[in-house]
């Protein structure tokens, strides 16, 4: 296998097949080198803003760079392929916590949504990574500490994330992954056929 980089985000920028959230949103040039996503306001109609990121086959990690208002709040989801439920982390600034629900989670919905408290710094840059061991085991980490996980896959393939804001604002600099592909097999040259003189 050789791992690729892919790149859906880069100073702001949208790119690598990564499509805006909600899809008619206009306003995609990047401010400052970051794309900008705030939380539908009260009385809209036009839903959160963030982005969708279909991926391929061999997820092994995934690193978003990220800030956010004081109020800002926001979601990780991911999506797994051939499963209708979304597993979703959810950072919140206000509370200085991050929960998740879903059925990788934990099997009891109740128990998930109980928030973890860790440093969610408004205004300042967070790495959140997501890594996959071995194509069985999935963890979450937020500025390096592992906030979900290790979590066991059961087989299950990762086919997208989301960012979406939920409150305030959410401001991604980056986006990227990495995956496992098989190498491509080339054949061996043909031997040169020897005439007997």
């Amino acid at each position: 296998e050789e791992l690729i980089e892919l790149v859906a985000v880069q100073e702001g920028s949208l790119g690598g097949g990564a499509v805006a959230v909600p899809a008619e949103r206009e306003d995609l040039e990047p401010t400052d080198g970051l794309f900008l996503c705030c939380a539908e306001e009260a009385g809209g109609d036009g839903g959160d803003e963030g982005l969708r990121w279909p991926l391929p086959p061999g997820l092994e990690s995934a690193e978003a760079t990220l800030s956010f208002s004081l109020d800002g709040r926001f979601a990780l989801g991911l999506k797994f392929e051939g499963v209708d439920d979304e597993e979703v982390i959810v950072f919140d600034a206000t509370e200085q916590g991050i929960s998740w629900k879903g059925p990788l989670a934990t099997g009891d919905a109740d128990e998930g949504a109980q928030p973890k408290a860790a440093e969610l710094e408004p205004g300042a840059e967070h790495v959140v990574g997501i890594a996959v061991f071995l194509h069985a085991d999935l963890e979450v980490r937020w500025d390096g500490e592992c906030v979900l996980g290790p979590l066991p896959l059961g087989g299950r393939r990762i086919a997208s994330l989301s960012w979406q804001c939920l409150g305030g604002e959410l401001r991604l600099r980056s986006l990227k992954a990495t995956v496992a592909q098989p190498r491509a097999l080339v054949a061996p040259p043909a031997r040169e056929a020897v005439l007997a003189a």
